[in-house]
C-alpha cells in the first residue's frame, strides 16, 4: 500500500545528542524478585545523534526499520565491536516513516533478552493506524487516544515479560468506550508470542512499519522474532480484560497468572 497519504511530512528538526552508558544493573521486573539486566533505552526522537560507550562487554547495534548503510550494525561485515570502555557515534536523519528496533548484534541471544533493545517510532503512527483503520473499528472521533509500544521478551535474566515487566507487576492500560489504541507489539525474545487481548479485538494495519494493503481483524496476533506488528483496537464494552501471551505456560501457573500478562479496563 502506497502509505504517503497516511503521513504527514517527518520534521527535519536540529540533530539532538543521546549518549547512553551501558552497564549491568539491578533490575526489577518481578514484584519479588530482583536480577542482574542491562540498562533499558528510552526512545528516540525524529532525527538523532547517539552514542554508545562506557560499557563492560562487547557489544554492536543495529537499527532495524532506519537506513544506515555504512555502519548496519554487525560485527566483522560494516564495522568492529565495541570494546568495553570504548564508544561509538551513529548519525542518521529520519526520510520515512517506520516501527524499528535498535538492539546490539553480538551474543545477541543473551544480550537483547537482558535488555540491550529499545523502540525507534519514525512518524505520527496514531493518525497513520487511524487513517489505515478506516472507520472499520467503530471509534468515535477517527483519532486514537493513546499510542502503546509492548515489547515481548521470553529469555535472559528478565524472562516472560512485557516491557520488562512480568505479572503482577504489570500495569494495566485503561480506555473509555469508544476510545481507540494503536499498539506496537515488539517481539525481542526467541520464541513466537501469539497475543491475544481479550476484548476488544484488533485490526491489524501494519509490519515492521509497512502499513497493510488489507488490514485484518483477529483477536488472537502471532508476533514471531524480530516481527513489529502494529494494531488498533477500540474499547467497545466496560470491564476488566486480560491481555496475555496464548502460549499457556506464558502466562498461567498453578498459582494463578504470571509473567506475560496484563490487562486492559474500559470505563
Amino acid at each position: 500500500l502506497d502509505a504517503r497519504g497516511l503521513f504527514e511530512g517527518i520534521s527535519q528538526s536540529a540533530s539532538r545528542p543521546y549518549a547512553y552508558d551501558l552497564v549491568i544493573t539491578d533490575y526489577q521486573g518481578n514484584v519479588r524478585r530482583t536480577r542482574d539486566a542491562y540498562s533499558f533505552w528510552p526512545s528516540l526522537g525524529e532525527t538523532d545523534l547517539y552514542l554508545f560507550g562506557q560499557g563492560n562487554e562487547r557489544r554492536i547495534y543495529d537499527k532495524l526499520g532506519a537506513q544506515l548503510r555504512e555502519v548496519d550494525g554487525v560485527p566483522g561485515v560494516t564495522q568492529p565491536l565495541i570494546e568495553p570502555g570504548k564508544s561509538f557515534t551513529y548519525e542518521f536523519t529520519a526520510l520515512e516513516p517506520g516501527v524499528g528496533m535498535y538492539h546490539s548484534h553480538h551474543d545477541a541471544q543473551v544480550q537483547i533478552p537482558n535488555g540491550l533493545a529499545g523502540a525507534l517510532i519514525i512518524g505520527d503512527w496514531k493518525s497513520a493506524a487511524m487513517k489505515a483503520a478506516a472507520g472499520r473499528t467503530g471509534d468515535k472521533d477517527g483519532k486514537a487516544e493513546q499510542e502503546v509500544v509492548m515489547v515481548l521478551n521470553d529469555a535472559g535474566n528478565i524472562g516472560l515479560s512485557l516491557n520488562g515487566k512480568s505479572f503482577p507487576a504489570t500495569a494495566p492500560y485503561t480506555l473509555k468506550v469508544g476510545e481507540s489504541m494503536v499498539v506496537h507489539y515488539y517481539n525481542e525474545g526467541l520464541m513466537t508470542h501469539p497475543m491475544h487481548l481479550h476484548q476488544p479485538s484488533g485490526l491489524v494495519v501494519a509490519k515492521d512499519g509497512h502499513v497493510l494493503a488489507q488490514p485484518y481483524e483477529t483477536d488472537t496476533i502471532n508476533v514471531a522474532p524480530g516481527e513489529r506488528i502494529t494494531v488498533v483496537y477500540t474499547a467497545k464494552d466496560k470491564g476488566v480484560w486480560a491481555w496475555h501471551c496464548h502460549i499457556l505456560n506464558h502466562a498461567e501457573t498453578p498459582q494463578g497468572m504470571k509473567y506475560m500478562v496484563t490487562a486492559l479496563i474500559v470505563s
